[in-house]
């Protein structure tokens, strides 16, 4: 599991018009559901110096900040119950990273994307970290034992470099930072 925390800063824009910075770090790992983020936005609300110089009562906020999330944009309006579900689901998977550069590539990569059903469709494509190409065309030829019949001398006159391009070429890819995903 992932050791980045899933953050987001939350504004009073009444506040924020009035020219007062006035909100609240909401770290979903400290909250035990969508509730409690919802009553933190509250509280700050509540809280407005604006609300207490005025007494007109702040409603509105905005999402001014934030971590996490894989580093997908989390826009000023996000959908909080978007937000904890995708965190929910982000929580419960070891390999984000992974996960966020195949969503790049393969999806819009909007926190809407991070679904149980995109991250079935990641796993199923998943095939690991690799230092490069060849070094996965090398652990698949061993791993399928495409050589273990042939002799050693044989062996030893396999294109790896070869088979790692024509692998690439249709039935898998390699994200900038070394993850393997198989279009099949």
């Amino acid at each position: 599991m992932s050791s980045e925390h899933n953050c987001i800063y939350v504004a009073s824009l009444s506040d924020y018009n009035a020219g007062i910075l006035h909100g609240v770090w909401i770290d979903f790992d400290t909250c035990l559901n969508v509730d409690e983020v919802w009553e933190a936005i509250r509280a700050m609300l509540l809280n407005s110096p604006t609300t207490e110089r005025e007494g007109l009562p702040a409603e509105e906020w905005a999402i001014h900040d934030y971590e996490g999330f894989g580093g997908i944009e989390v826009s000023e309006y996000e959908s909080i119950s978007a937000l904890w579900e995708a965190h929910e689901i982000l929580s419960d998977l070891d390999d984000q990273e992974a996960f966020f550069d195949w969503l790049s590539y393969e999806t819009t990569a909007e926190i809407s994307e991070v679904t149980e059903s995109n991250i079935a469709a990641f796993r199923d494509a998943y095939r690991g970290w690799y230092r490069s190409e060849e070094e996965f065309a090398e652990e698949l030829v061993d791993k399928l034992g495409i050589l273990s019949a042939a002799d050693e001398l044989l062996s030893r006159y396999f294109d790896y470099e070869a088979f790692a391009r024509d692998l690439f070429m249709s039935d898998y890819y390699m994200t900038e930072n070394g993850y393997v995903f198989c279009h099949c």
